[in-house]
């Protein structure tokens, strides 16, 4: 993992001394989707994130991000018994942005995070996973002014659960959000 995230910084850093560079933050809400086993009852909700970056250039950026991935319920498949879960991430990536014109691009993100999951079961009680894996993503993002843009994405997030037979389940939770990211 520290080869990946020292990777990606030196793909960024190679055009940290270029125009257009800066710090940004943002903020967006969307809605998660998960896979699961057993019969789910609830496997989309709404979610909220919240971010911060460095411009590069026009084409890099680095971007760290806290994600809520949202909560998800159902019945487990050799327990019968009703679980819930809410699951969290925080991640790095590099974005990488193709202008198509002064004020729209589309980007890519790729990265690493950590998602923590928080699991709820009538039959075993709290218990919490977590999982490091890799984070990608793809949108657009249209610039209002030069300090003000509007992102539309999907991102894939790996996470854990726990099974009622105690195992560690790999599941994905894929986002499609709406946010404002603000450069200054």
């Amino acid at each position: 993992m520290n080869k990946a995230i020292g990777a990606i910084l030196a793909v960024v850093c190679t055009s940290a001394f270029a125009d257009d560079s800066g710090f940004y933050i943002g903020a967006d809400v969307g809605r998660s989707k998960t896979s699961a086993s057993g019969v789910v009852t609830k496997s989309t909700d709404t979610v909220f994130g919240v971010m911060a970056g460095y411009q590069f250039d026009r084409n890099w950026a680095l971007e760290a991000q806290y994600t809520g991935l949202g909560k998800y319920s159902g019945i487990g498949a050799t327990s019968g018994s009703a679980y819930s879960n809410k699951t969290d991430a925080f991640s790095l990536a590099a974005v990488a942005a193709l202008p198509l014109s002064d004020s729209f691009s589309l980007y890519a993100k790729l990265g690493v995070a950590r998602a923590k999951n928080n699991q709820t079961s009538v039959a075993s009680g709290s218990r919490s996973t977590s999982r490091t894996a890799a984070t990608y993503g793809l949108g657009v993002q249209y610039a209002v002014t030069p300090a003000l843009g509007v992102r539309f994405g999907w991102d894939r997030f790996g996470s854990n659960a726990i099974t009622s037979a105690n195992a560690t389940l790999s599941r994905n939770i894929n986002i499609w959000s709406l946010g404002a990211v603000y450069r200054f």
